[in-house]
């Protein structure tokens, strides 16, 4: 069976800004103050959201995979300067969420998806 962990790669600086973007969003805020697990985290220095756990998923092909819970990472089917993360909360709560580091912009889809669980 393969295994494929993920590594943290955002500097601290990217975090910093990435989080206070968020934190200072209203649509951010409407959103994800819903699931305090996730709101919480941002606002945290950057060695604290590095040393969260890994959620750990199963592969389509039977293989196993672990990602970070908070790296954001560029979209490639955005234009350039924006990044997403899907975070996930206990319930099967979901939040695709969408930065624009230019601009300051956030969007964040919410849903909840029926049998998926993440402690």
């Amino acid at each position: 069976m393969g295994v494929f962990a993920d590594t943290w790669a955002m500097t601290a600086e990217e975090w910093q800004r990435i989080s206070a973007i968020v934190c200072t969003s209203p649509a951010a805020a409407a959103v994800l103050r819903q699931a305090p697990s996730i709101w919480e985290v941002f606002g945290q220095p950057a060695a604290r959201v590095r040393g969260l756990p890994q959620r750990v998923y199963g592969g389509l092909t039977q293989a196993l995979y672990t990602l970070h819970p908070f790296q954001f990472r560029p979209d490639s089917s955005r234009p350039a300067g924006w990044c997403r993360e899907l975070l996930s909360a206990s319930g099967g709560r979901l939040f695709n969420t969408w930065v624009r580091l230019g601009s300051g912009e956030v969007e964040v889809e919410s849903d909840v998806l029926v049998g998926h669980f993440v402690e």
